[in-house]
């Protein structure tokens, strides 16, 4: 791939950087450091998010990495049109976005072995961040090194991986740690085994989007369930204590708001779903 010789600017290639945080973060959950892990991750999540110039080439650049045809003509299609997405990123954004992510690297991490983080395929993720930047900035790119680099990620595109199709924009990995993050923070701190349910409110809560309008309609809908739950149970309850409690619950989990996203709103709303489970295995008796 890249020539030896070429300089190229590693902590300004998205796809190196990207990687080198992965393996920050696997690093401090091996090593037990879940609050170091936390750190990485909300690096990761506060830069890499949607709406960003730094998300717009995270994602283009994963789908050169990864992507893989069998077609010649096919792999020459995804560079025309990888090309032309590339000209639409703003360059004067996307230059202050990773100025602002490398700052928040040198201040929060040991920058000092950070950048020495080895990566797979190093020479790739080179090629492809200098083709990229070279796209954006015709009037100053060397030609020849173009043409030479394309016919490189032509064949790359050809080359045999372990990949998802050009569709796949997210990375499991990261996904699998956030939420393992996730789910060892709330566990200390509600001392409590998370059931398959719970687990799933975890996932998405660490992984909603910018917004958070998605999982606010999420939590929405477990207000909704539960209340028909209990009512439900309700019709079938002979349990006179019980009976007393049924408008107490049902007025509290109403007053749910799905908008408030803190650790001490989830923690009630994971309590939602375990009654839930519970009432569902009364139900079964």
């Amino acid at each position: 791939m890249m020539n030896k010789k070429t300089s190229h600017n590693k902590k300004r290639n998205v796809g190196i950087i990207y990687e080198q945080l992965l393996r920050k973060i696997s690093e401090r959950i091996v090593a037990g450091d879940n609050e170091g892990a936390s750190k990485v991750v909300a690096i990761v999540k506060q830069h890499f998010k949607p709406g960003t110039e730094l998300y717009k080439e995270f994602r283009l650049f994963n789908a050169l990495v990864k992507t893989q045809v069998t077609s010649s003509e096919i792999a020459a299609k995804i560079l025309v049109e990888a090309k032309n997405a590339a000209k639409d990123h703003n360059s004067l954004k996307l230059t202050q976005e990773k100025s602002k992510l490398i700052k928040e690297i040198n201040h929060t991490l040991d920058s000092r072995d950070f950048y020495t983080t080895r990566v797979p395929d190093y020479r790739t993720y080179a090629t492809i961040q200098t083709l990229m930047n070279d796209w954006r900035n015709p009037r100053t790119s060397d030609i020849a090194r173009v043409a030479t680099f394309e016919d490189q990620i032509h064949s790359w595109l050809l080359a045999p991986k372990k990949v998802e199709s050009i569709a796949a924009l997210k990375s499991e990995n990261v996904d699998n740690l956030v939420v393992g993050v996730m789910r060892d923070k709330l566990n200390k701190k509600y001392s409590d085994v998370l059931t398959p349910r719970q687990m799933g409110l975890v996932r998405e809560h660490a992984l909603r989007d910018a917004t958070g309008e998605n999982f606010e309609r999420y939590l929405s809908g477990v207000i909704k369930e539960s209340i028909v739950r209990i009512r439900d149970y309700r019709r079938v309850c002979k349990n006179n204590f019980v009976e007393t409690k049924f408008s107490s619950v049902s007025s509290l989990i109403e007053s749910l708001n799905p908008k408030d996203h803190c650790d001490e709103n989830i923690a009630k709303f994971m309590t939602v779903l375990k009654l839930c489970d519970e009432i569902s295995e009364g139900k079964d008796e």
